[in-house]
């Protein structure tokens, strides 16, 4: 039973455990394995996601983007809160980390499942999808139509954002990607901010 346990472990499921049922050697060894899978599980999600939004982070993110599969179709949006030093400024960096966990909570009720949804750092996120750039687009006015409707400064403001919409070119670079979506996202500044750029 523990061999064959040992063995899912090694192909990557980390998820199940031992069921112990006795108090003998086998009974502590079992949950001695336990433990250690209870610890490692803990550290992987602290290693892959950033503290304060508990979204992926740029290290997952970036080993995403560098790991798609050219046969299909993926969409990259780049977002960026608006004027966000004025925030921080004005209310503090309790009320802007607040602002960055709303903007989280926002992207993960609109994405999918699937979706690769990462802080950055600072104030700028992205989104990563098997999709379409129009497809893409429709996400990216949601998220951006949530957030200026959002009230969620305590002067009963809100905070907008803006976002770059673009899609992968099959056999490009991660790099190359995402510089292509910070472009759109620059455009999207630069034409009034608190809008959807799609390049």
């Amino acid at each position: 039973m523990i061999t064959r346990f040992v063995s899912g472990i090694t192909d990557g499921n980390h998820l199940e455990r031992i069921k112990i049922i006795s108090d003998d050697e086998m009974g502590k060894l079992s949950h001695s394995l336990n433990v250690m899978l209870d610890r490692l599980q803990d550290e992987t999600i602290k290693s892959s996601t950033d503290h304060l939004t508990h979204l992926y982070n740029r290290r997952v993110f970036e080993k995403n983007l560098e790991q798609l599969n050219e046969r299909q179709l993926f969409s990259l949006l780049v977002l960026d809160l608006d004027l966000f030093k004025h925030v921080n400024d004005r209310f503090g960096h309790l009320c802007g980390d607040d602002v960055l966990r709303h903007l989280a909570e926002i992207m993960q009720k609109s994405c999918r499942k699937g979706d690769i949804v990462a802080r950055l750092g600072g104030e700028e996120f992205a989104i990563l999808l098997p999709a379409p750039a129009s497809e893409a687009a429709i996400l990216a006015e949601r998220i951006r139509d949530a957030m200026e409707k959002a009230a969620i400064l305590p002067d009963g403001s809100s905070v907008t954002c803006s976002i770059g919409v673009t899609q992968y070119i099959p056999g490009e670079k991660g790099k190359e990607f995402l510089g292509r979506a910070d472009q759109a996202l620059y455009r999207a500044k630069e034409n009034g901010r608190n809008r959807v750029h799609v390049v």
